[in-house]
């Protein structure tokens, strides 16, 4: 339901975007990006809401195509029955732009590797594997500056002692930085 309202909120974003038109190009291979935000979550499993600090690193293989690391620091837990010590996570992985002028939606998978501790389980540390679909816009602003939201969807489990569905759903939105 929460992936079908996103989808729905990009298509309606790029919709009224498009009609603004800018000649400058924004988006070139060799472009690099940066950012870094509060991420919220959602685990539907264990009805959990842990939040994380989210950085990206991007670069763009030529126009249509970018190469990205995401890191997420694990903050807190938003809900009353914390599972997680901690739970950090890396990704690294390829993302589709559909570029417009100075509007780019674009979708991407990236695998990755989550570093967990749950609590009932003190001083047993799990190294997951993960898998994560993103699905994002960025508005340029200028040749520097850009505005982004991004939703991604992670799926994994942890494989300490009892198996743990640690799949989630998050979402970042700020400002970021880029260079040509």
């Amino acid at each position: 339901m929460v992936s079908k309202i996103s989808i729905a909120v990009f298509i309606c974003i790029s919709c009224i975007i498009c009609a603004q038109v800018n000649d400058e190009i924004f988006v070139r291979k060799g472009t690099i990006k940066a950012m870094a935000t509060i991420a919220p979550s959602k685990i539907f499993s264990k009805q959990n809401s842990p939040f994380y600090l989210h950085g990206n690193l991007e670069y763009y293989v030529d126009e249509k195509v970018s190469v990205s690391g995401d890191g997420f620091y694990f903050l807190g837990d938003m809900s009353d029955n914390h599972i997680f010590q901690y739970h950090h996570q890396l990704f690294f992985g390829a993302n589709y732009h559909l570029i417009n002028h100075n509007n780019a939606l674009y979708i991407g998978l990236q695998p990755g590797v989550s570093i967990t501790e749950i609590k009932s389980f003190s001083n047993k540390i799990a190294v997951n594997p993960l898998a994560s679909i993103n699905l994002g816009y960025n508005f340029y602003v200028n040749k520097f500056f850009y505005f982004f939201i991004q939703i991604k969807s992670m799926y994994g489990e942890n494989i300490m002692l009892v198996p743990l569905n640690i799949s989630d759903i998050r979402m970042s939105a700020g400002l970021g930085f880029h260079l040509q």
